[in-house]
């Protein structure tokens, strides 16, 4: 299955540019791709503010959208992990007569 990416680049009127920025939009999560990024002219970076990212680096913008998209996808992915093992932790230090109260 592949992702669904939006094409959301801003394109001068008769111009054929490739597409510089790649958005997808979840339920819970946005995430946007952008290739020369005004201030990052060099690389592709990555933004998902629920998770903290804001034009993360991801590899210089010489190198194909999917290769930026496998390692957003993978930090993404990471991120996520580490942050269900914490809620699990929490979960697992509750006291027993609260573990299962109104969950």
């Amino acid at each position: 299955m592949s992702i669904k990416w939006k094409d959301t680049t801003s394109y001068r009127k008769g111009t054929t540019e490739k597409p510089n920025v790649y958005e997808w939009q979840g339920e819970s999560l946005k995430i946007v791709i952008v290739r020369k990024h005004i201030n990052y002219p060099e690389n592709w970076t990555m933004t998902c503010y629920e998770l903290g990212f804001d034009n993360k680096f991801l590899i210089s913008n010489n190198e194909p959208f999917s290769f930026a998209e496998y390692i957003a996808i993978n930090i993404i992915r990471e991120k996520l992990d580490g942050m269900r093992k914490e809620v699990w932790k929490l979960v697992a230090n509750l006291p027993k007569e609260e573990k299962n109260h109104g969950i």
